[in-house]
């Protein structure tokens, strides 16, 4: 779990905010330090916590993406009315 989550980290650290990528070093400094200990109850304790950070930064990541899929589909629906009018205003204007 902890080379998993230094992994994770780098590949999507520049994705998370502050508030997040902190919570997740926290969790993951006290796993490294109850995994040194060999504590069993600090190391529940610990992948609970990095659980807990994981998925507030996973909500945050998702809706980062919904924001831009959102954005895009309404760009690609404006294009799409352009492209219409365009089109009728061709058409209203080979008839003449």
């Amino acid at each position: 779990m902890i080379f998993q989550t230094e992994k994770q980290l780098s590949e999507f650290g520049d994705k998370l905010s502050e508030g997040n990528k902190t919570a997740i070093d926290g969790a993951l400094t006290k796993l490294k330090e109850a995994h040194s200990k060999q504590d069993l109850a600090e190391i529940d304790a610990a992948l609970e916590a990095m659980n807990n950070a994981w998925q507030a930064a996973s909500q945050e990541m998702y809706a980062a993406q919904l924001a831009v899929l959102m954005q895009a589909q309404r760009v690609l629906t404006q294009a799409q009315v352009l492209k219409v009018l365009l089109m009728m205003y061709r058409m209203s204007n080979s008839k003449k």
